[in-house]
């Protein structure tokens, strides 16, 4: 229905500008001018999108643009959270997400367009942010937000004038480089339950001094952010899927033993306990599960440090030089679940041999002597009359009457939570000089370098060979003790919930100092551009020629650094072992532009413009690529304006694509895919197949607790970069136009069509893409996903190869749109201007191919995981529609503000499978197949109380709207966090005082 009327909606629009095209005499009929007013001036400025000098108006390439006032409207301290409020960004790395295995620890990231993070470039004034992480992402928070003059994002692509990563889209900070006196602007916030306080303190001066000629600016500010915690928000616990269970379930706190048949059998993987403690604590035969979300935060605790220094020294016309420094520390901390001794991880964990015997996380020795034993589980391990379960030697190696193996799951509460805390320091410094040559030749020669450190501390993780080492425990004169003492072992009691003295914790977590991984990344940039036009020896009709030309050289460097306990993969923690990176590529680049206008002051060409750029590029790693653009600027009159362009993009691989060395991460929650295997019949799964892949003969396993299908538990993704990777490469296509009616004053309306396709575009499959892809699509059991997928010798799936691979399609399309209105009200209303900004724009089409005989997946107005995904943000959901409305009132000193933040209505995201596999899929079986739109409401307002002071406050979410509960249909703590929000109401307050 919305498309049908949104079609109606354009072509009413088109039929509009069709007859203001057509009888240009409406557009000049108001009264004209007095004689002795000034022509408004035409300022010329470099415009993201363009290395040409050029009047605001002709830009070809569509840029919204977000200025200081409305970024401290919206009273958050997080410049990622002001920009995932527009339509062009969808969610990414940010305060509600916690660190991924590869990228982001405490960093904010922006993804246009729902390409990527490594496909958004992040510029500050008009040069590259230096990247904190292998693939290429930017803390954007590390960006001094007190500093920012204006927010301008290009949207479409930029590949030939910026480089790569310039894909979906650029974001240009604009920073206060040249100021002159003293400001200090304060901002706090907090939430209507009293938590997720946030605050910061900026404090910029500057002065001009040598006659004006040289300028010093200094900054320096600090910003808090606090943390939430999901228990403290009632809807967010317990966390339930569509039967009404915990859909994030652990073992107990007790936990569950089951008995090794012998010395070399274990238990088969859905064999009953034991002996097992419930969730209350109490000794019996069944194993439990509980729920511990409330050890994991919605938002985590976070505080930065920014500085900044800027100069420019003006010697002459032909030479001013300049000069930035920028540097920013950011301490971050994330909580997770405590680890767990997983009975079931057979292929996780590296084994320990002792001769015939294989021991994994989980299987522990019990000797008879353990002092630990209770009565209550004597009596069943060594019943009267019966027969004794003890059926080890004391080594655990062959038969006996002195101790049994067990496989224990037990979520280890002593422990404590799992906490990374991060510490990342960035900075950047810029040298530079430019100037004029001629009247009309400009030129900038800068050099760029910057360095991002980050250390990361992990706690909590415990130490899975001392773990196995205090737990074997024997009674040495009446008290416990372990069998092996060495390194000071201390005794750790398994049997019921957090029984563990202080002194065995300790010794079992072993030294945190040996579990660190810190991350270099290093990037150099020297560049020279050269631009102008041909004023005074060559006009076209529309005037002189503008034009561009430059090189840079840009070298990058990462390496990655893990402790020793990492390294070998000596924790609890279900991550696998790490592997040190060093890696580095030198990249060499010439391009250029033109500007052509070819017509100028014609009836029905106010002004015509044809815009050529190209880009060639010599990658060290990649080899040779070029990229081109053609666009074209037409200002039918003062009213109406065409613009469009078309451009080709590639991108070669980063740090982390290339070089990424493997990591193996669990695969749990949402992210469990469905082992078709278990069951061929029901899926229409050929036997042989299975067969063929490693597969039993006898299908059945046990589905998870609580699912309607046999989800895969207990396997590891592989990720990490792949050398074979080629570049990734594409089109992209925009064509709008720019309404501004003269009969209209103050009214701008702005459209513009968006289409992105990228081929073998750089990327990794899910497991679930994998499995739906191996085992409903190709069934051919030679295809390379499908050698993608590795089951153990009892036939389950262990583990997935999820590293870097080219894809074979992405692709995106829709439509931005910007209303703007400003006036002066009548006398007859109370106040004196209204400021009308309507922003939003629909995605028509958003599809992910990973095979050329792939099914559609087209994620446009849907939600969910796999194809709609992209890696760190798991189920999310892609509306058709989103918008924005502002409404500001001013007289005089009082400004009030109002907005409505929508966002349109999904659907689960249908895969376009063949029947009779479309009825199984997993997410036809979900309950919540709809969320409805979605929207919010704010409130501020700001008061300049004299020529040196001004007070601001806003109030968020003003009606203390909850995020849709989904059960299984979650991402996370029953909704999608990063995308409704979390927070409820929160206030906000600023105040600026400058001298």
């Amino acid at each position: 229905m919305f498309k049908q009327n949104y079609k109606l909606a354009l072509a009413v629009t088109a039929s509009t500008i069709a007859l203001v095209i057509g009888a240009p005499g409406l557009a000049f009929a108001q009264t004209p001018a007095s004689a002795t007013d000034e022509a408004p001036r035409v300022e010329t400025i470099i415009v993201t999108g363009s290395r040409i000098q050029t009047a605001a108006n002709r830009a070809i390439s569509p840029v919204r643009v977000i200025d200081s006032e409305s970024i401290r409207a919206t009273g958050l301290i997080d410049i990622d959270e002001v920009l995932k409020q527009q339509n062009q960004f969808l969610p990414s790395n940010g305060a509600t997400t916690n660190p991924t295995l590869l990228e982001s620890h405490g960093a904010s990231t922006l993804d246009m367009r729902g390409l990527g993070q490594n496909r958004t470039l992040v510029l500050v004034n008009g040069q590259r942010v230096t990247p904190n992480g292998f693939r290429n992402s930017a803390d954007v928070n590390s960006i001094p937000s007190a500093l920012i003059s204006r927010i301008e994002t290009l949207t479409g692509g930029a590949a030939a004038v910026y480089g790569a990563d310039a894909v979906a889209g650029v974001t240009n900070y604009i920073l206060r480089d040249n100021y002159e006196g003293l400001e200090v602007a304060l901002n706090g916030g907090i939430s209507e339950q009293g938590d997720a306080e946030s605050y910061s303190i900026g404090i910029t001066g500057g002065m001009n001094f040598f006659e004006d000629r040289a300028n010093i600016v200094l900054h320096a500010s600090y910003a808090d952010r606090g943390d939430l915690k999901r228990e403290d928000r009632t809807w967010a616990l317990p966390e339930v899927n569509d039967a009404g269970l915990f859909i994030q379930t652990f073992p107990t706190a007790g936990g569950a033993f089951t008995r090794w048949t012998n010395a070399t059998t274990a238990p088969a993987g859905t064999a009953a306990p034991t002996f097992a403690y419930g969730a209350d604590g109490t000794l019996g035969t069944t194993a439990g599960t509980q729920a511990f979300s409330q050890f994991e935060a919605f938002q985590n605790p976070n505080d930065r440090t920014n500085a900044a220094i800027f100069g420019t020294f003006k010697l002459a016309k032909w030479a001013e030089f300049y000069g930035r420094g920028t540097y920013s520390l950011i301490n971050n901390t994330s909580q997770q679940v405590p680890v767990r001794s997983n009975g079931n991880t057979a292929g996780v964990l590296p084994a320990v041999s002792g001769g015939a015997n294989i021991v994994t996380q989980g299987d522990v020795l019990i000797q008879r002597t353990n002092p630990f034993l209770t009565a209550g589980i004597l009596s069943i391990l060594n019943p009267a009359g019966g027969t004794s379960l003890f059926n080890l030697n004391a080594a655990g190696t062959g038969p006996g009457t002195d101790a049994a193996r067990f496989r224990v799951s037990k979520t280890l509460l002593e422990l404590g939570p799992i906490i990374d805390e991060t510490e990342r320091t960035s900075h950047q410094v810029v040298v530079g000089v430019r100037g004029e040559l001629t009247d009309n030749i400009k030129y900038d020669l800068s050099y760029v370098t910057g360095k991002s450190i980050e250390e990361v501390q992990r706690i909590g993780w415990g130490s899975w060979s001392r773990f196995l080492q205090a737990t074997n425990v024997t009674s040495v004169g009446g008290q416990a003790a372990c069998v092996d003492t060495s390194n000071g072992c201390v005794p750790f009691n398994l049997f019921g919930p957090s029984a563990a003295s202080a002194a065995a914790v300790a010794w079992v977590n072993g030294n945190t100092s040996e579990l660190f991984n810190k991350r270099n990344r290093h990037q150099d940039i020297l560049s020279l551009n050269i631009s102008g036009d041909t004023t005074g020896f060559f006009s076209l009709p529309g005037g002189p020629v503008g034009w561009a030309l430059g090189a840079e050289r840009r070298e990058e460097f990462g390496n990655s650094v893990f402790g020793p306990r990492a390294f070998i993969r000596d924790t609890l923690h279900t991550q696998g072992a790490r592997a040190n990176l060093i890696a580095d590529f030198e990249l060499t680049e010439y391009y250029g532009e033109l500007r052509l206008p070819l017509l100028a002051d014609k009836p029905y060409f106010k002004q015509f413009d044809v815009e050529a750029a190209g880009r060639w590029s010599d990658h060290s790693r990649s080899g040779d690529y070029d990229t081109w653009k053609l666009g074209v600027n037409w200002a039918v009159n003062d009213t109406i304006r065409l613009r469009g362009s078309k451009q080709t993009v590639v991108r070669g691989p980063n740090i982390g694509e290339f070089f990424g060395a493997a990591v193996e991460a669990p695969v749990t929650g949402t992210g469990r895919p469905t082992d078709y295997c278990s069951d061929p019949a029901r899926f229409n799964v050929p036997v042989a197949l299975c067969t063929a892949l490693g597969a039993p003969s006898t299908p059945g396993y046990i589905p998870v607790v609580g699912t309607a299908l046999p989800l895969i538990d207990n396997s590891v993704a592989v990720q990490g970069g792949g050398e074979a990777i080629k570049p990734e490469s594409g089109e992209t296509f925009t064509y709008g136009f720019v309404f501004t009616p003269q009969f209209i004053p103050g009214l701008s309306v702005v459209v513009d069509y968006y289409n992105i396709q990228i081929d073998d575009a750089i990327g990794s499959i899910t497991p679930i893409q994998l499995m739906d892809s191996c085992y409903l699509v190709l069934q051919d059991a030679s295809s390379a996903l499908c050698k993608k997928i590795t089951r153990d010798a009892s036939g389950r799936v262990v583990k997935f190869d999820q590293r870097d691979t080219n894809l074979t399609l992405l692709k995106t399309s829709g439509v931005d749109f910007s209303i703007y209105y400003n006036a002066k009200l009548p006398e007859a209303l109370p106040g004196d201007r209204i400021n009308i900004s309507f922003q939003g724009g629909t995605v028509d089409s958003f599809v992910r191919l990973l095979f050329p005989s792939d099914n559609l997946f087209d994620c446009a107005g849907d939600f969910g995981g796999g194809a709609c995904s992209d890696a760190g943000t798991g189920i999310r959901a892609i509306p058709a529609f989103r918008s924005n409305l502002a409404v500001a009132w001013m007289d005089g000193p009082l400004t009030i503000r109002g907005a409505w933040r929508y966002q349109g209505q999904v659907d689960a995201l249908i895969k376009r499978v063949p029947e009779p596999q479309w009825r199984n899929v997993a997410a036809n079986l979900n309950n919540v197949q709809h969320i409805d739109a979605w929207d919010y409401f704010d409130l501020g307002f700001s008061y300049k109380i004299n020529d040196n002071l001004r007070v601001g406050g806003t109030i968020s979410n003003l009606f203390d709207k909850e995020p849709p509960i989904l059960g299984s249909a979650q991402q996370d703590a029953n909704t999608l966090p990063n995308q409704y929000d979390i927070i409820g109401r929160r206030y906000a307050i600023n105040l600026v005082w400058r001298m």
